[in-house]
């Protein structure tokens, strides 16, 4: 095995482990949202920090550098620049997009340990709060699962 097939194999990996750790999120969050005691709700948001931060930024950053490995570098079997090259760059907006989405639903869920921390369970702040992180949680999921897509069948080529 080379390395490219070294870092190739990461890169599939590193994709896998963001799915599993965005899969798990919404059974977290759907038993913290509506929670009648703030201090369940705290728990479950930092349960779902956990997650975002020890499973899912680790393997999006892995998505990222692996992959720019196999396109720039000493190691690089595919280019930018190449023709038919543009399923790379469809690849590598979608993982920019999900940079975006991971951000957001970490904005949004520090919104929600907040409003959490003062007390507030329900009400229409916090259903709005939740809306946004289900809506950047969706387009996270749809950038990696279109990643995916887009690089094993080489859309945009």
């Amino acid at each position: 095995m080379s390395l490219f097939d070294a870092v190739q194999v990461l890169h599939v990996l590193s994709a896998a482990l963001a799915l599993g750790g965005l899969a798990a999120l919404p059974f977290v969050a759907a038993r913290v949202h509506g929670a009648g005691d703030s201090r369940f709700a705290s728990y479950g948001l930092s349960i779902m920090r956990t997650i975002e931060m020890g499973l899912v930024w680790p393997a999006a950053a892995g998505i990222v550098g692996l992959g720019l490995a196999m396109v720039e570098g000493p190691i690089a079997r595919f280019s930018f620049t190449a023709e038919g090259s543009g399923w790379l760059h469809v690849g590598t907006t979608l993982w920019t997009v999900l940079a975006l989405a991971l951000y957001g639903m970490a904005r949004l869920r520090g919104e929600l340990v907040a409003e959490a921390e003062d007390g507030a369970t329900g009400g229409n702040p916090v259903r709005r709060l939740w809306q946004g992180w289900a809506a950047a949680w969706a387009l996270a999921i749809l950038c990696v699962a279109g990643g995916v897509a887009v690089m094993s069948l080489r859309l945009g080529a």
